[in-house]
């Protein structure tokens, strides 16, 4: 039995670039080796199926999908949370909505909280006013930064595994939700600066 290094499969691909790699019968990839090969998105057959997908785990593409997507989800809960901090003494529905989202996703449970909202689908986020408190344009921020995650993680779902997009769907639909907090929030603050 002889195992392939990744020295070995750096050296190979620098001699000459390669996206498809054939192990032969005796032969078997040291950890680092098989690391290589998904980085690089090398392509390899052993002659068997990978032990992860043999035990049912997610393949290594997967995986690393469905980790930057909870590094996404966590990011965004740590400015949903400051969102919230800043926004509590100004406008209580659209902090304790930031918060309840943002403490979860922080934690990478994207789908731990449902949020009450009376529509699932948010109203477009009016654009705020100049005068209006500057926290309604950070607020209509973090929605255009949820609408672009939201995007790309809805076109990046046919690639996963079905667990990970029953997450992804989950996070989403909370989203949607904050999203809808946060429009609510900037019409009732403009409606009340255009009332006096």
């Amino acid at each position: 039995m002889r195992y392939v290094t990744e020295s070995e499969l750096r050296d190979e691909y620098a001699a000459c670039p390669f996206d498809t790699y054939r192990l032969a019968p005796d032969t078997r990839l040291t950890p680092g080796a098989r690391q290589f090969l998904v980085d690089f998105r090398i392509t390899f057959d052993a002659g068997m199926a990978l032990p992860r997908a043999e035990i049912g785990a997610p393949a290594p593409d997967d995986q690393r999908l469905c980790d930057s997507f909870l590094d996404d989800v966590r990011v965004l809960g740590a400015k949903l949370c400051l969102l919230a901090r800043r926004s509590s003494g100004i406008s209580r529905g659209l902090s304790r909505a930031c918060y309840a989202a943002g403490a979860a996703w922080r934690q990478g449970d994207p789908g731990g909280v449902v949020l009450d909202a009376e529509d699932d689908e948010p109203a477009c986020v009016p654009t705020p006013t100049s005068d209006l408190h500057p926290i309604y344009f950070e607020a209509a921020l973090l929605d255009a930064e949820l609408v672009r995650t939201m995007h790309f993680w809805t076109s990046t779902k046919a690639d996963l595994a079905e667990e990970t997009r029953d997450r992804m769907e989950t996070w989403a639909c909370e989203a949607r939700r904050v999203r809808y907090e946060i429009a609510r929030a900037i019409a009732k603050a403009q409606e009340e600066v255009d009332h006096g």
